[in-house]
């Protein structure tokens, strides 16, 4: 089982780094689970179960995943198989097997939930809190992000008026237990930032209280860059926010300086003091960062994912995806091969450390666009395997 297990998160790696071509079959169960034509920085996708317990959302629906090798049909019996042509034919499941009933529902001005909130992976609520970041106003963003492409014709008030009322919509319309697809929801708030001392943390503040109104115990994390104002960290742990995600996305200082030429003037020091913080305040396995994975040397993101580990932190590693509206949108993307050897070395500190992925809330735990989670999972059966062999032995 073991061995099975690990072969489909390699499955897993590659279709994050190669995406799935599009059929007719693929375009079936993309139009059930995107209704609407929002566009995030890259995570949006073809979302299957490869089975094992492992999520994946695969990109799709673009010029990099049309030459993928991976292509998925269906039978007459409506089996999905997901193949290479080669050497792989594996069945998998569609991730969102039940469309929620809010998903199709229309807000006060006709414009779908789905464009402010989607389901990313089987349980998690993602949400931009604004369309556009204040880098790209300088020509100094994060040169793996199209986040700017969102920005239109609402105000910011009114935008942010719309995603009350998805929030209210879809919490209420939800289970008293919390539950979606067997799984217990969790939100992720994430936006890009401003040109203030406290990066535009202060934005999320309103909604977090707003989201409470509606139901006090669903877990919501947010995701931000570090503030001046540390206080802030203590407000938020107040007002009902359950986990923080400050993402260093990159380890080495000329790569930060090269691909994130606004976001780099935050220092990675500040960013690891912080981080520190914040696992004292909100506990190990509710703070996360993202290390980005095929635009750095392999041996600055293994030490950043070794550092973050250190301070209670737990590495998101998430394989470069070039996206169409970014500066690199015509990069090559990462390897498979590389992805999976990364996370493989974060999973074992993880399991070492007893770090687990799947405590969190939010995109830490979501691990449908990265696999540290699935992997860890890998490690600790097999040192519980270990384990009972041992006390056999002591038996003996």
């Amino acid at each position: 089982m073991e061995e099975e297990f690990y072969t489909r998160a390699q499955l897993k790696a590659a279709l994050l780094c190669q995406g799935i071509k599009t059929t007719e079959t693929s375009q079936f169960i993309y139009n059930l689970e995107h209704n609407s034509d929002v566009v995030r920085t890259g995570n949006t996708g073809l979302q299957l179960d490869l089975g094992y317990g492992i999520n994946c959302i695969a990109p799709y629906n673009n010029k990099h995943a049309n030459n993928s090798p991976w292509t998925l049909y269906s039978t007459q019996d409506k089996r999905y198989f997901l193949t290479d042509s080669v050497t792989t034919n594996v069945e998998v499941f569609p991730m969102i097997q039940e469309i929620p009933k809010w998903y199709n529902h229309k807000l006060s001005n006709g414009k779908y939930v789905t464009d402010y909130v989607q389901l990313e992976g089987d349980n998690v609520l993602i949400c931009s809190i604004s369309r556009t970041c204040c880098y790209f106003s300088k020509n100094e963003a994060c040169r793996f992000c199209c986040l700017n492409n969102g920005c239109a014709e609402e105000t910011e008030q009114e935008y942010f008026e719309s995603v009350c009322e998805a929030f209210e919509h879809i919490l209420l319309n939800t289970p008293q237990s919390n539950q979606i697809n067997g799984k217990k929801l969790t939100i992720n708030l994430t936006g890009g930032n401003q040109y203030t001392k406290n990066k535009g943390a202060e934005r999320y503040i309103k909604l977090v209280q707003r989201i409470r109104e509606i139901n006090p115990e669903v877990p919501i994390a947010i995701e931000m860059s570090p503030p001046e104002d540390l206080s802030l960290l203590q407000l938020f742990k107040n007002i009902g926010v359950t986990a923080i995600e400050m993402n260093v996305e990159f380890w080495n200082d000329d790569a930060r300086k090269e691909l994130m030429p606004g976001k780099s003037k935050i220092p990675k020091e500040y960013y690891m003091d912080v981080l520190t913080k914040s696992v004292q305040l909100f506990g190990r396995g509710n703070v996360g960062s993202a290390i980005i994975i095929g635009l750095e040397d392999v041996a600055s993101s293994l030490d950043g994912i070794k550092a973050l580990i250190n301070i209670g932190v737990i590495p998101s590693v998430i394989p470069f995806k070039p996206t169409a509206g970014s500066f690199l949108e015509n990069a090559d993307g990462c390897n498979a091969d590389l992805i999976f050897e990364v996370t493989d070395y974060a999973a074992k500190l993880l399991a070492e450390v007893n770090l687990d992925p799947d405590f969190g809330c939010g995109c830490i735990s979501c691990m449908a666009c990265h696999l540290e989670g699935d992997i860890y999972k890998y490690y600790k059966l097999l040192q519980e395997k270990i384990h009972i062999l041992e006390q056999k032995e002591k038996l003996n």
